[in-house]
């Protein structure tokens, strides 16, 4: 048993850590890709129903897991502050391997995450996040899909002013 999900195989890497809060569709996707704690078709009623389902260790209910939910995992990790900017960047890297570099989800996480980067001044890292949002959407979404205008807002913002 472990005590949520956790950020690798503890019987490879010594000493993972437990992902506080991930969406459904991550938990589905990493769950498809090995991660025994959870079988793929688990949380489909309660993602049906947007029902949030905390993954807890059986022989350690007092700790607190991983939730599952519709909340993003990245917006979790931002606002554990600058240590978890790796973690993010891992996860983002995740979802290019498992999802794609231009589903939705992934253009989302590197939205979200150039956000955060932003309100830490990290203008140059930001930019880079933003494009990479701004030109998957354009090109998987088209120009006129919401998420399309609001990181293309976000990338020109970013932009610098002469």
């Amino acid at each position: 048993d472990v005590d949520g999900m956790l950020t690798a195989d503890p019987r490879i890497i010594p000493q993972p850590r437990v992902v506080p809060q991930l969406t459904f569709a991550e938990a589905s996707e990493l769950a498809y890709f090995g991660a025994k704690v959870l079988h793929p078709s688990t949380i489909l009623p309660a993602v049906g129903k947007n029902i949030p389902v905390r993954i807890l260790n059986s022989h350690r209910p007092e700790n607190p897991g991983t939730l599952a939910s519709r909340s993003s995992l990245d917006k979790t990790l931002l606002a554990e502050g600058k240590d978890a900017e790796a973690d993010m960047r891992e996860v983002i890297k995740l979802q290019e391997k498992a999802l794609g570099p231009e589903h939705p989800d992934t253009l989302e996480s590197c939205y979200s995450f150039a956000s955060g980067l932003k309100r830490q001044n990290k203008l140059q890292e930001s930019r880079e996040f933003a494009r990479r949002a701004a030109e998957g959407a354009r090109k998987v979404l088209g120009p006129d899909h919401p998420s399309t205008r609001k990181y293309e807002k976000l990338l020109t913002d970013l932009e610098p002013k002469h």
